[in-house]
């Protein structure tokens, strides 16, 4: 086990390499500059700004500063944000965009498991196509559709929870429904079918034959094997909607990284979004490093490699 954590971080390692120099040069690949405007600068004070944030140098050059500075935990300071660290920005930011992922993430598991289950446990009946419409609507409906729903009813209509911005935990609840709603219908679709399959096995037939109990046969041996493939997900949906929060954080007006992520591409400010995008990075291959784990745990007849 040592030696694969021990290989895995050597290849996330790698990995990362490979997206922050791809990030790097891509972002100057993009037309036009972060201090072009319409209006132009003094040629002295142009030539002053890029001296002070090392855009005179050459391109290799650039990449070699900032590389050396990722390989030193420094992300540099922003543009738009003249005086603050990447990494700092980072850190205040990063607990709006915790609290939104992880609660969606939650939501999702919970609602998509319930859900699959209650669909397949009943099957063709009212609960099934219920059910199976919510969670169709889940994947079809694009989230700022839901997003702007929810504000309609819960916000503008009924007055329970704040429209947007952070002014308490029920700030939380409408971004966290939007974001958790579409994963927790690929979810419960998943759910549905895996137990639909589990169910019709044999060694499910002869449980029944020996009267045990249907929640038995539903817990302790139809579930969990039904949740494999839930599992082989889980670890790009985790990273997705940590990842996928910047639309809900923009729609909310959250002061979470992906807020932050967005601004930075439309203001060209190269050091936040290459941060944040080593950030996103991360996120996704810890999370596929965890279900890989997990997998053990559902199906002990699965060896890591």
């Amino acid at each position: 086990m040592l030696s694969l954590v021990i290989r895995r971080l050597i290849e996330m390692v790698v990995t990362l390499w490979i997206v922050a120099t791809c990030i790097f040069f891509l972002l100057r690949l993009v037309p036009g500059g972060p201090f072009d405007s319409e209006k132009s600068w003094h040629p002295e004070i142009q030539a002053a700004i890029e001296e002070k944030y090392g855009l005179h140098l050459p391109l290799k050059d650039q990449y070699l500063n900032w590389i050396g500075g990722v390989a030193h935990g420094d992300l540099k300071e922003s543009f738009q944000y003249q005086g603050q660290d990447v990494t700092e920005l980072i850190l205040v930011s990063l607990p709006y965009s915790l609290i939104v992922g992880f609660g969606a993430l939650i939501l999702s598991i919970v609602m998509g498991v319930i859900l699959g289950v209650l669909s397949a446990w009943k099957k063709d009946t009212w609960i099934d196509f219920t059910s199976s419409f919510i969670a169709i609507s889940g994947v079809s409906l694009p989230p700022y559709l839901i997003a702007t729903v929810l504000i309609l009813f819960f916000s503008v209509k009924w007055q329970l929870l704040p429209v947007a911005l952070v002014e308490g935990p029920s700030s939380y609840v409408l971004p966290i429904i939007t974001l958790g709603i579409r994963p927790a219908a690929t979810i419960a679709r998943l759910v549905r079918a895996g137990l639909l399959e589990i169910l019709s096995r044999d060694f499910i037939r002869t449980a029944r034959s020996m009267g045990v109990s249907p929640f038995k046969i539903l817990y302790k041996h139809a579930l969990k094997n039904a949740l494999i493939p839930v599992l082989t997900i889980l670890g790009p949906l985790t990273a997705a909607i940590l990842t996928g929060s910047f639309v809900i954080e923009y729609v909310f007006q959250i002061p979470g990284v992906g807020k932050h992520f967005v601004t930075s591409i439309i203001n060209r400010d190269y050091p936040v979004t290459m941060g944040i995008t080593l950030l996103y990075g991360v996120f996704l291959l810890v999370a596929n490093f965890i279900t890989d784990i997990a997998y053990t745990w559902a199906d002990p007849r699965i060896k890591l490699t």
